[in-house]
């Protein structure tokens, strides 16, 4: 794709595909023609025969659009293409699949092209005419194989909005039938037409219509038809090409929002309402225009920013059903469950959709990130899949999946239950392809949410050296927080302290809540000012968690190894000793972790200490160092025996060594214990 480019239009239909461009100099919407001055080029295949018989109908559909777009090319000279807009008369889900993959194939990226129906190409033709031929509406008679369907597009007015609504009426025969198949003229059923736009014409106000379809080709529309609706004072233009210009008008409105002929003709927003209901009221102050493949009800997320409860718009009424397609991710909070908020154009209050992540793991709250799919089969349904992602490196995806169908249209009032505690926190920022890498620790960060959440927990093992230059990069170029990024950056030349940046980040970043923060401000605020002891036992107690035991226990180890603190407690050096058992029970050296754990019950006198010494004397098979009673010890003896001979048979099923039973009992024991 390229600047200055092609703003391109594609009709398909089922035999014969148009394409045109628009015409920058003159500001007109040119045809590309085929050979001599026909622009009709007709399919290798008809559409309904490619989608029933071909197994990747998309190989096909890709060298048709690549073929019209290159004739658009050699036609203009023009080898760029600015934006694409394809009108799909066939508008099925399996046909908008294909088109999508076919335009994948051709390496045109999502942004830069459009799908749309039948209905919304003819307005936008029909709408970027002169304002008196829509003043009243416009009315579209298509003559199709099988009939004449009827489309009035009229603006009405509903609580201060305009709404270009779409109502439908279509009448069918075996005679109507008969002149597409070119057993009878058009002037042989020219009666049975009239009767149809009579009464349709007079039942909807309208300023012009249209004929098209092949039934209303004919190199002369019968005077009785004319006359009828010249006579209720209508504009006629009948045409074969009208859909693939309003696709072409579509491509510019899409890439050049102020050539929306909507906006031109005093419509501000382009979205849309089906259906033949009338409702009335209000200024016209904005318009939502009504086509078949629009989407008639917001849709609404619970969400929280840095704390505070809203509803974050993802669909807006009115939008194309392909663009409103889509994929964002989020994190979970309290609970595992979207709440959605439905709003139909027409309703009074909002219904409360839930949808239940229960499927997917539970964890710790916002330590579950999940990407959201929404897919619209059609305008009236939304299919929404939802991912487990995990929490990047903290808290592994596990591959729990919820899929749920959502109706959008005739919602009830009392449908769903409102959460007032939950919501999701919406994730803006990009996923970084290459991981920021925390050597201390090895933990791979990805996305801004896992910087500060890792920038939190382990605010004692952050230094000056860590904010820097790399890691500004990570936050502007990797993960798209371009602001925050420039803003550091700032800080760090004129020498802000460390505590300030970090708190800029907790404050910047859609994370933490602002009580949280209030929090950990405090803490920053000592970070230097501590006592070297507590600050070195906060480093080692940090390294524990994030279990880089070797580095943990060193720390503990100079605690123990310095000169005694008077100051502190001697219940903290038995925490010390407590947490230097851990970190060797953690590595399998259990009768270093029972020394330590004695150790540390005849300091601080802990009864978890005692325990966990027993334990580990018993995994460890040594003679303890301080004296337990019989019966508790034989008590420990037989639950862990009893634990052994449950994973014994669980292991001996699955086949694994008998050495590696024991190590792998004992493992799990401490896991669950420690």
């Amino acid at each position: 794709m390229e600047a200055n480019g092609l703003y391109i239009g594609i009709d398909i239909d089922e035999n014969i595909s148009q394409v045109c461009y628009y015409e920058r100099e003159d500001q007109s919407v040119r045809p590309v023609y085929n050979t001599g001055d026909s622009p009709e080029f007709i399919n290798a295949t008809g559409l309904s025969e490619l989608l029933a018989a071909q197994p990747h109908p998309e190989d096909m559909i890709y060298k048709m659009i690549k073929a019209l777009v290159d004739k658009a090319k050699e036609q203009t000279g023009n080898n760029g293409v600015e934006m694409l807009a394809v009108c799909l008369r066939d508008y099925s889900r399996k046909m908008r699949e294909t088109a999508v993959k076919a335009l994948d194939m051709m390496g045109i990226p999502k942004e830069k092209y459009i799908l749309i129906g039948l209905s919304e190409a003819f307005a936008y033709y029909a709408f970027n005419a002169e304002p008196a031929l829509f003043a009243q509406g416009a009315a579209l008679f298509d003559y199709e194989q099988n009939g004449i369907d009827a489309y009035f597009l009229q603006r009405i007015s509903y609580k201060g909005n305009t709404i270009l609504r779409e109502i439908d009426r279509s009448v069918s025969s075996d005679t109507l039938a008969s002149v597409v198949k070119k057993e009878l003229l058009l002037k042989d059923v020219a009666d049975e037409i009239c009767g149809f736009l009579d009464k349709t014409l007079t039942e909807n106000k309208t300023s012009s219509v249209y004929l098209t379809g092949p039934g209303f080709d004919a190199d002369e529309i019968p005077q009785e038809i004319l006359n009828l609706i010249g006579k209720k004072g209508h504009r006629i233009f009948a045409g074969q090409n009208l859909f693939v210009k309003g696709a072409c008008i579509c491509a510019l409105a899409k890439a050049s929002p102020i050539a929306d002929p909507f906006r031109r003709a005093g419509i501000f927003r382009n979205m849309s309402i089906s259906g033949g209901s009338d409702p009335s009221g209000g200024r016209h102050s904005s318009c939502i225009m009504a086509c078949k493949n629009r989407i008639t009800t917001g849709v609404g997320l619970r969400a929280f920013n840095k704390g505070e409860s809203l509803i974050r718009t993802i669909i807006r009424p009115g939008a194309n059903i392909d663009e409103s397609s889509g994929e964002f991710e989020c994190i979970l909070t309290d609970e595992n469950v979207l709440e959605l908020e439905l709003k139909e154009l027409v309703a009074n209050v909002a219904v409360i959709e839930k949808v239940d992540l229960s499927d997917i793991k539970k964890r710790e709250d916002r330590m579950t990130r999940v990407s959201v799919s929404v897919y619209f089969p059609d305008e009236d349904n939304m299919e929404i899949t939802v991912k487990d992602l995990g929490f990047g490196e903290a808290r592994r995806a596990e591959g729990g999946i919820v899929h749920k169908t959502i109706p959008m249209t005739g919602l009830k009032q009392g449908s769903g239950h409102r959460f007032q505690s939950t919501g999701v926190i919406m994730c803006d920022s990009k996923r970084a392809l290459v991981p920021y890498v925390f050597t201390d620790t090895g933990r791979n960060i990805y996305t801004i949410e896992e910087l500060v959440q890792y920038l939190y927990e382990n605010i004692w093992l952050i230094n000056e050296g860590m904010i820097n230059n790399e890691l500004f990069k990570f936050i502007g170029d990797d993960t798209g927080n371009t602001a925050l990024a420039e803003k550091l950056k700032k800080q760090a030349y004129t020498g802000v302290t460390l505590e300030r940046m970090l708190l800029t980040i907790f404050k910047e970043v859609n994370y933490h809540t602002p009580e949280e923060t209030t929090i950990i401000e405090p803490v920053l605020a000592k970070i230097q000012s501590i006592d070297p002891v507590l600050k070195k036992y906060s480093v080692a107690e940090t390294y524990m968690n994030n279990n880089c035991l070797t580095m943990a226990q060193k720390n503990f180890q100079e605690i123990l190894e310095a000169p005694e603190d008077e100051e502190l407690p001697e219940s903290f050096y038995g925490k010390v000793y407590h947490n230097m058992g851990v970190c060797f029970a953690r590595m399998f050296m259990r009768e270093e972790a029972a020394e330590c754990f004695e150790k540390a019950y005849d300091t601080g006198h802990m009864e978890e200490s005692r325990k966990q010494a027993l334990y580990a004397r018993i995994l460890s098979g040594t003679k303890p160092g301080i004296t337990f009673g019989q019966l508790e010890f034989e008590n420990m003896k037989s639950e862990i025996e009893a634990l052994r001979e449950e994973k014994s048979r669980i292991i001996h099923n699955e086949g694994v060594p008998v050495e590696e039973r024991l190590e792998i009992l004992k493992s799990e024991y401490l896991r669950k214990n420690l």
